[in-house]
């Protein structure tokens, strides 16, 4: 009976699925946007605190299926926000928004572990921003390698641009184009990095213009065509690659 009382104050249990949608309830002290698990704690099963109710909460389901998750099961606290992983050590990968790497076994292990023990931390998805007075001056200059845009449109670090377009128009092969280009100034830079014997990543950003490539909802062939280009040119030694496939939830 103690024991059970314990579990009570922690977890909640699952009253019906539908379309991804968890419907729990006594899931005391949960707040919105927590990550929950389902059945065990340790469970790849989780879910994203979306509405609280006055008697249930609404969950949305991260990882698994409809047909993991049924009624009555568990639903138990883990008291965190969804985070991602960030940092340097990420370059190189084809990760899920939340951080999970995807091509793992491309990587030597010692040195995919040395990566994540030095080079990367969490940080949470939804997260203030910084102030106009805390952020660095746009000063550094963002070479796109098409003559138009760098004279008539220049383009600096920590400036925000859009580009759009009808389908077709090709937005995918000039962001695929700005990437490339930075080539020459991040390869000779990290080359210099892995002969360092202390290597740290501190003060990398000052000179270095790591690229995110984000595909969202995207073809499984489109973002392996993407990967392919990246390694051929040597692009992928300063990219990351976020990516989650059209039947992802």
């Amino acid at each position: 009976e103690m024991k059970y009382e314990k579990i009570s104050r922690t977890a909640g249990y699952v009253v019906s699925v539908a379309d991804s949608v968890v419907i729990a309830k006594d899931l005391d002290r949960a707040f919105i946007g927590e990550v929950v698990s389902f059945r065990t704690l340790e469970s790849q099963e989780l879910g994203l605190v979306m509405n609280i109710e006055k008697e249930i909460v609404r969950i949305a389901l991260i990882n698994g299926t409809d047909k993991q998750v049924r009624a009555r099961d568990r639903v138990y606290h883990t008291h965190l926000a969804a985070r991602t992983k960030v940092g340097f050590g990420m370059i190189g990968r084809i990760v899920t928004p939340l951080g999970i790497c995807l091509n793992q076994e491309e990587f030597d292990a010692s040195e995919y572990v040395l990566s994540e023990l030095f080079g990367v931390r969490y940080s949470d998805v939804e997260r203030k921003s910084a102030g106009i007075i805390e952020r660095e001056p746009v000063r550094t200059p963002v070479l796109t390698g098409i003559n138009a845009i760098d004279s008539l449109l220049p383009i600096g670090c920590g400036q925000r641009e859009l580009i759009i377009g009808d389908l077709g128009s090709g937005k995918t092969s000039l962001a695929l184009t700005v990437i490339l280009n930075q080539k020459y100034k991040n390869y000779s830079l990290y080359k210099m990095w892995r002969k360092m014997e202390n290597n740290s990543y501190t003060y990398r950003h000052r000179s270095f213009i790591p690229c995110v490539y984000v595909m969202i909802g995207g073809r499984r062939a489109e973002v392996s065509r993407i990967k392919r280009l990246l390694k051929d040119t040597g692009a992928s030694l300063y990219t990351v690659v976020v990516f989650t496939s059209a039947d992802d939830l």
